[in-house]
């Protein structure tokens, strides 16, 4: 497998995020897929210089991607950790990947909310169909960017696990 697998730098300012649970995860998963490692982009100040820069990790990458997969915040509508916001910003991030992904590419977000219906997930989905990506994303209520049960399937939305099977707390 071939693969991209980003995290943002810095812990937000009195948290332990970034270096105690988007990092961890990221190397994890980068180590059990065979993946290079998982490029930590600059995460500070929150601006166009933000998302910038997250863009052009991607941009510079060698690309042929099975599976992208982004470890920081996330919500309904954005990847805040990367300053990407709403339907447009979905847009930008599907059109990024775009030339480096392979048919049938694998998008995880493992990001808080972005797996709502009706949100970023969806929307991502939605731009990637003409590659016939799939977007696995965490889904309502918020958990643990690595630990979190409820994950979603897009397109069409379905839980990964149903809530209440037995194979839930595994």
């Amino acid at each position: 497998m071939n693969g991209f697998v980003m995290a943002p730098l810095h812990n937000e300012e009195g948290r332990h995020d970034a270096t105690g649970a988007f990092h961890i995860g990221a190397k994890a998963f980068s180590k059990l897929h065979g993946l290079p490692a998982p490029v930590f982009f600059e995460n500070e100040g929150r601006s166009s210089k933000v998302y910038t820069a997250f863009l052009k990790h991607i941009e510079a990458s060698a690309g042929g991607w099975d599976v992208f997969a982004y470890f920081g915040h996330g919500d309904r509508t954005c990847l805040p950790s990367a300053d990407i916001y709403n339907r447009a910003g979905a847009q930008l991030l599907a059109n990024t990947i775009r030339p480096k992904a392979t048919p049938g590419l694998v998008i995880l977000l493992y990001a808080c909310n972005t797996g709502e219906p009706g949100g970023f997930a969806s929307w991502l989905a939605d731009e990637r169909a003409d590659g016939g990506a799939s977007v696995y994303a965490h889904g309502p209520p918020p958990g643990h960017t690595f630990q979190n049960a409820n994950v979603v399937m897009y397109p069409g939305g379905d839980w990964v696990i149903q809530q209440g099977s037995e194979h839930w707390r595994d």
